[in-house]
């Protein structure tokens, strides 16, 4: 059986430690680069701001709707479904259904999660790619302030989930890790 120098326990080591040093800074520098991409993804408040007012009638009327349910659990205008309790539907099947996607869409939703009543969030956006960090925007409809920062600006990178108002009940937020 071959046995190891200690010369050679020396030069394996010494080329490991060359290997760290040389990729870590490649790691880290394309982890820093994507989140400069994911940011630059992510819509900016004036967008969402201008959509908000373009069709705050539909935005008020999807709002209503959801403070009438009792068992809502999400909406998915991409498939055209809605889930109540365990039960997905179709939009085909359930007029009700049919009227939050057609919202949904009009007012560019890309889902909808209900919550207690006075509490609802409206998502817009979803980093898809990010096995970690996933990171969400959108609106909220919030009766009380929840634990998110309240900023003048969600156009920028944190670890906190942060909320800009935009009137009444009505806020940006934007989520950095769900």
């Amino acid at each position: 059986m071959p046995t190891i120098k200690k010369s050679d326990v020396k030069k394996i080591t010494i080329l490991s430690l060359a290997v760290i040093v040389l990729i870590l800074p490649v790691f880290w520098c394309g982890r820093v680069t994507w989140q400069f991409y994911i940011l630059s993804q992510t819509p900016k408040d004036e967008v969402l701001l201008n959509n908000f007012y373009a069709h705050r009638t539909d935005f008020d009327q999807i709002i209503q709707m959801l403070e009438e349910e009792q068992d809502l659990r999400f909406i998915d205008p991409d498939n055209g479904s809605c889930q109540w309790g365990s039960q997905i539907v179709d939009q085909s099947q359930n007029l009700r259904c049919k009227e939050y996607i057609r919202l949904s869409k009009k007012i560019g939703l890309i889902g909808t999660i209900p919550g207690p009543r006075g509490f609802h969030m409206l998502p817009v956006w979803y980093d898809k790619t990010a096995m970690l960090d996933a990171r969400e925007k959108g609106y909220v409809y919030q009766v009380e302030q929840r634990s998110c920062r309240l900023v003048t600006s969600t156009d920028v990178e944190g670890n906190h989930c942060l909320n800009r108002h935009i009137e009444g009940k009505w806020y940006i937020f934007f989520e950095p890790d769900m």
